[in-house]
């Protein structure tokens, strides 16, 4: 699991700053907060996806750009808390919830600090 965590976090930005090829062009992507904020909510999908299974007790569903991130602490130059707000669906798109996950980074750790169940959506 730290493998697949620490391989994720190197990876994904790497991934993401890398220029992309289309139809025999260069294009590079948009800098900017956006395009930050998009690679760090994505790097942590594989842990907000267990976290999420796990409370709710069945698969369920979420739109990373849909993912807001509330709140970011730094901590020193390379320790932060991230609170992030998330809302969940089931597969036929029905909302169930809405999560606020806070996570602590670090080089190769990401750490659940708090999971709070926000609201539950009543069921068709």
């Amino acid at each position: 699991m730290k493998r697949m965590l620490l391989t994720t976090l190197l990876l994904v930005p790497l991934l993401a700053l890398a220029p992309v090829e289309t139809a025999g062009a260069c294009q590079v992507p948009e800098p900017g907060l956006k395009l930050y904020q998009e690679m760090l909510v994505t790097s942590l999908d594989a842990q907000l996806n267990i976290i999420i299974q796990d409370y709710y007790g069945e698969s369920v569903q979420y739109d990373l750009q849909d993912v807001k991130i509330l709140d970011v602490k730094r901590h020193d130059a390379h320790s932060f808390d991230i609170k992030l707000e998330v809302e969940v669906f089931n597969s036929s798109q029905v909302k169930l919830g809405v999560e606020q996950i806070t996570f602590h980074l670090e080089p190769g750790m990401v750490e659940l600090l708090n999971y709070h169940h926000l609201k539950s959506y009543p069921k068709p």
